[in-house]
């Protein structure tokens, strides 16, 4: 017979199960992949009518089913493959989370907006703020706020380009700002009107996103929560130009595991981490 790990493999029907097939056993191991859900049902009951310990070696689809949340809905047990923590109750904690202290954060900077925006006057014509379309929760589509940095920006989709280092489209007002993430403070409009998070998935020009979708299976679920000012992926090093795809999957690793991982402390651990990140001005340009 096959073995795994020195234990014995046999492939066996409900029929074949006897006292003298299962004596000196003790534990008996089925293997999801290798039989149907009939087969592992009837296995189990005649397994039952012996002394033995009966475990399961789940197929991929069920190691997946048993990392989801579970709900009913009627007498029916539904269990969410692809999820996140952040609904119902949660949703409302961090709303009411990023409503007060969004706010005050807001109120707080308020002056500061005054003099960004008197120095982006002086230093390039065009508008103080800059806005594009973004993906929020679920697809929606939103318009993100931010400082403008550069000489002409076109807040159409089809214009957008990366950002690079020594970008001539920079301006000397706009330099400092974006090293600073200075230009994303408008962002806390976006906060308290419930279109982003304090912390999130950062959200990606729609044409970004819709080129990495199409290469990347699980980059959707970066869409389960609202995208945020500040996230895991930026307090460890990822951002910046996604130069290559790999660059993108790690930062998309760390939004899934921030999603899937969530709770307010996680948030406010993000929050308090973010300061020292910025300070950093790793890939900030």
């Amino acid at each position: 017979a096959n073995t795994l790990d020195d234990i014995p493999i046999r492939q066996i029907t409900a029929d074949d199960i006897n006292g003298d097939l299962l004596n000196g056993i003790h534990q008996v191991w089925m293997a999801c992949e290798q039989s149907s859900d009939d087969e592992l049902i009837q296995l189990k009951a005649r397994f039952n009518r012996y002394p033995v310990s009966v475990h399961l070696v789940p197929s991929m689809l069920v190691r997946t089913l048993l990392n989801g949340s579970s709900t009913m809905i009627g007498d029916q047990l539904v269990i969410s493959m692809d999820s996140s923590p952040v609904y119902g109750r949660n949703a409302a904690s961090k709303r009411a989370f990023d409503l007060t202290l969004g706010s005050a954060i807001l109120l707080l900077v308020l002056p500061l907006f005054a003099v960004i925006a008197i120095a982006i006057k002086l230093d390039s014509k065009g508008p103080v703020f800059f806005r594009q379309w973004r993906y929020g929760q679920n697809g929606k589509r939103f318009r993100i706020w931010k400082f403008r940095t550069m000489t002409t920006m076109d807040s159409g989709e089809d214009a957008f380009q990366q950002a690079t280092p020594n970008d001539a489209r920079v301006t000397r007002v706009g330099k400092f700002l974006r090293e600073s993430s200075l230009d994303e403070l408008p962002q806390l409009f976006n906060v308290v009107t419930g279109d982003m998070s304090l912390v999130g998935p950062r959200p990606h020009p729609v044409v970004m996103d819709d080129e990495y979708r199409e290469l990347m299976a699980s980059f959707g679920s970066r869409g389960l929560a609202k995208p945020g000012m500040t996230g895991l992926a930026q307090i460890e090093g990822l951002r910046g130009q996604t130069q290559y795809e790999a660059d993108m999957k790690k930062r998309v690793l760390k939004d899934i595991h921030y999603l899937t991982t969530w709770s307010i402390w996680t948030d406010i651990r993000i929050i308090a981490r973010t300061p020292v990140a910025l300070l950093s001005r790793k890939n900030a340009y």
